[in-house]
């Protein structure tokens, strides 16, 4: 969910939050690569009934992305850490690596994801404006 809350604050000239060093790791996946993945697993008689991961193979720091994010919109929009306590409270744990093990699915099926996070944010960002999909 961080990618379009960036790309819609981005795009209005509000600042992109990131919570604490913004050193937390997530892979992204492009709808497209996830679409075909979904199919290739419903297809695979071996994985029917296995728990299957699905997701991007690179990881990114959130602060890189939310960086990665203003340049891509060619925006000045600024970059604000917060502390994810001040914004969740005190209770809230943070999860440091959010990257999902794909190696089941690429074993049998051959699934890999074919988009950088580079061009899911690219996509992300030309969705948006032309959907006009902002809060």
């Amino acid at each position: 969910l961080v990618l379009p809350v960036f790309v819609n604050s981005a795009l209005r000239g509000e600042p992109l939050v990131v919570h604490d060093d913004g050193e937390q790791r997530r892979a992204f996946l492009h709808v497209a690569d996830a679409a075909e993945g979904l199919l290739l697993v419903m297809q695979c008689r071996s994985l029917q009934g296995r728990p299957v991961n699905l997701g991007g193979s690179e990881a990114v720091q959130i602060g890189n992305l939310a960086r990665m994010v203003v340049e891509a919109t060619k925006t000045n929009a600024p970059i604000v850490m917060r502390s994810s306590n001040a914004v969740y409270g005190e209770r809230f744990a943070v999860t440091h690596d959010r990257v999902p093990d794909t190696s089941l699915l690429s074993t049998m099926t051959g699934w890999r994801p074919l988009r950088s996070t580079r061009q899911t944010i690219v996509d992300c960002i030309e969705h948006m404006r032309t959907e006009r999909v902002m809060a």
